[in-house]
């Protein structure tokens, strides 16, 4: 992998009622200049049209000459920005950094299901390990939309990933709770 030099931050700053920009600004922030990158930081919750949003991925955001982008937000940033990630072959290939400091994270809970803390912005060692995953260049590759169907079985009849960085210790503990909940899954069919 290409060593990270330069990022992009995609900061949804109403995230969370009102506290992600605060978070970034005394949790991530100082990680990403302590790490030495570029940082360049968009504020999403400043954007209010469409038009705004597919110029500042486009253009403003320079992504040819981004390393990684950064998705700072929840599960209504992610979903805001998924159409033109999957839209756009530049951004699709970058390696993406998720910080879930949203108020709802459902996709960052499947990033990281072993946390105990009810809310992950309140995990700062979550929150530090994201920034290192990106700076180790630690790549998971996750689904970002997945279809199924409702029966006993359910096969995945569409999905797509995009690249997400975390740290493969996290990954580990995913797939040995996954084999779990796929064993506990197929007892309580077979009784």
């Amino acid at each position: 992998m290409t060593r990270i030099t330069r990022i992009a931050v995609l900061l949804n700053g109403k995230a969370n009622n009102g506290k992600a920009k605060s978070i970034y600004d005394k949790t991530i922030f100082p990680l990403l200049h302590l790490i030495g990158l570029d940082v360049r930081v968009y504020r999403l919750d400043t954007i209010t049209d469409t038009d705004g949003l597919q110029e500042l991925l486009t253009n403003k955001i320079e992504p040819n000459e981004l390393t990684a982008l950064m998705i700072v937000g929840g599960d209504g940033t992610l979903s805001e920005l998924t159409p033109y990630l999957f839209q756009s072959n530049i951004l699709q290939n970058l390696p993406i950094c998720i910080i879930p400091i949203g108020e709802y994270v459902s996709f960052g809970r499947s990033l990281f299901p072993i946390t105990n803390k009810k809310k992950l912005h309140d995990d700062i060692a979550l929150l530090c390990e994201s920034v290192f995953a990106l700076y180790n260049g630690k790549i998971v590759r996750k689904p970002l939309l997945k279809i199924t169907m409702s029966n006993q079985n359910e096969k995945s009849i569409l999905s797509h990933s995009l690249n997400v960085l975390h740290d493969s210790d996290y990954f580990k503990s995913i797939e040995v709770l996954e084999r779990k909940s796929i064993n506990i899954n197929s007892q309580n069919y077979s009784t």
